[in-house]
């Protein structure tokens, strides 16, 4: 490899990097809306658990 071609490489490594960092970070801030009606039945489990 020639200095021309390691510098080229570099460059769009790091720049790859940039991409996915700035990509994960945006990422959190997207929140689905997640729905979980509530329990209205009992459920089979021994009574200590049941406590809970």
């Amino acid at each position: 490899m020639n200095k021309l071609t390691f510098k080229s490489s570099k460059k769009k490594i790091f720049f790859t990097i940039i991409v996915l960092v700035i990509a994960f970070a945006g990422a959190q801030f997207i929140h689905p809306e997640i729905k979980n009606p509530p329990v209205t039945s009992d459920f089979v489990a021994p009574p200590d658990v049941k406590l809970l």
